[in-house]
C-alpha cells in the first residue's frame, strides 16, 4: 500500500516537473522570438533612416522680392547647399528655372572648390524622364536617395544645415580680399538677337597687400546672358576655402520673365597666396 502511494507521489512530481519545464521552454522560445522581432525591427528602422536629409534652400538678399512671385520679372532657380568634404569638395543642389515648359529640373553636383571641377553630377528633368513621377526636390530625393547617399559618402561629404551666406569683401585671418567682376558686352547694334548680351566674364580677387589672382574666366560665342553679379560666398568648415556664388540674369526667350542662373566659383584663403 505504501509502495503504491510512493509511486503515485513520484509520478505526480515527475509530471509536475515536466509541465513546468515545458512551460519554461515555451516562455524562452517566445522571449527569444520577441527579442529577434524587436532586433529585426530596429535594424530595419535603422536601415531606412536616411544618412543625408533633404537640404534646405539658400535664398539671396538680391532677389528677395521675387521668391514669392510667379511670372513677374524673374524666374529664380533654387539653390540648396548640402555640405563639404575635408578636401574642399562642395555638394549642392540646383533647380534650374523652367521657362514656360511646365517641367521640373534638378541637378546635384559635387564640385572640387580648389580646381572648380565638377567631380560628379546627377541631372533629372520631367521632360526626359517620363517613367517617374518625381516633380519636386522632395520626390527626386526620395526616388534617388540611395544613389545620392552612395556618392556623397564616396566623396566624404558631411552634411550641414548651417550655411551662412557672407557678404563681400572676403575677410580672412590677417587679410581682406576685394573681388572684381568684369564683363565684355556685344552691343544691341552688333547683336543678331536685337539686344545687348555678355560674351565674356573675368572674375578676380585682390588682397589688401596688392596681390591679384584670376578666379573665373568664361567666353561665349553667343549668349542670352544680360548681366551677372556676386551674390555672396560660403566658407568651408574644414579650412581656408570658399565657394563664391554668382547670379547671372539670362533673358527670357520672348523677353520677361528672365531667368536667374547660378555659377559656383572657388577661392582659396591660404595666407601665403595673398600676403
Amino acid at each position: 500500500m505504501i509502495d503504491k502511494m510512493y509511486y503515485k507521489y513520484y509520478f505526480f512530481v515527475a509530471c509536475l516537473w515536466l509541465c513546468l519545464s515545458c512551460e519554461n521552454q515555451t516562455n524562452k522560445t517566445n522571449t527569444t522570438a520577441e527579442q529577434k522581432q524587436t532586433l529585426d525591427s530596429g535594424l530595419a528602422k535603422k536601415k531606412d533612416t536616411p544618412d543625408y536629409l533633404l537640404p534646405k534652400e539658400l535664398r539671396f538678399e538680391q532677389f528677395k522680392e521675387y521668391y514669392e512671385q510667379e511670372n513677374n520679372q524673374f524666374i529664380l532657380g533654387g539653390f540648396y547647399p548640402i555640405g563639404w568634404s575635408k578636401d574642399h569638395k562642395f555638394a549642392y543642389v540646383i533647380e534650374p528655372p523652367d521657362e514656360a515648359t511646365g517641367a521640373y529640373f534638378f541637378e546635384l553636383r559635387i564640385q572640387n572648390m580648389i580646381t572648380d571641377k565638377v567631380e560628379w553630377e546627377f541631372k533629372y528633368n520631367t521632360l526626359a524622364d517620363t517613367l517617374n513621377t518625381a516633380e519636386d526636390l522632395a520626390s527626386v530625393w526620395k526616388l534617388k536617395r540611395r544613389l545620392f547617399e552612395q556618392k556623397l559618402k564616396e566623396y566624404q561629404i558631411v552634411q550641414s544645415n548651417d550655411h551662412p551666406l557672407k557678404a563681400f569683401p572676403i575677410r580672412a585671418q590677417g587679410f581682406t580680399l576685394t573681388t572684381q567682376l568684369e564683363t565684355t558686352i556685344v552691343s544691341k547694334e552688333k547683336s543678331k538677337f536685337g539686344f545687348a548680351y555678355i560674351n565674356g566674364i573675368d572674375f578676380s580677387a585682390t588682397s589688401d597687400a596688392g596681390r591679384k589672382y584670376p578666379l573665373y574666366t568664361k567666353k561665349y560665342k553667343e549668349s542670352f546672358l544680360t548681366s551677372i553679379q556676386e551674390l555672396g560666398y560660403l566658407k568651408s568648415p574644414n579650412g581656408p576655402q570658399t565657394a563664391i556664388i554668382l547670379g547671372g540674369i539670362q533673358r527670357g526667350w520672348e523677353g520677361p520673365p528672365h531667368l536667374i542662373k547660378y555659377t559656383i566659383v572657388g577661392c582659396s584663403l591660404k595666407k601665403e597666396l595673398w600676403k
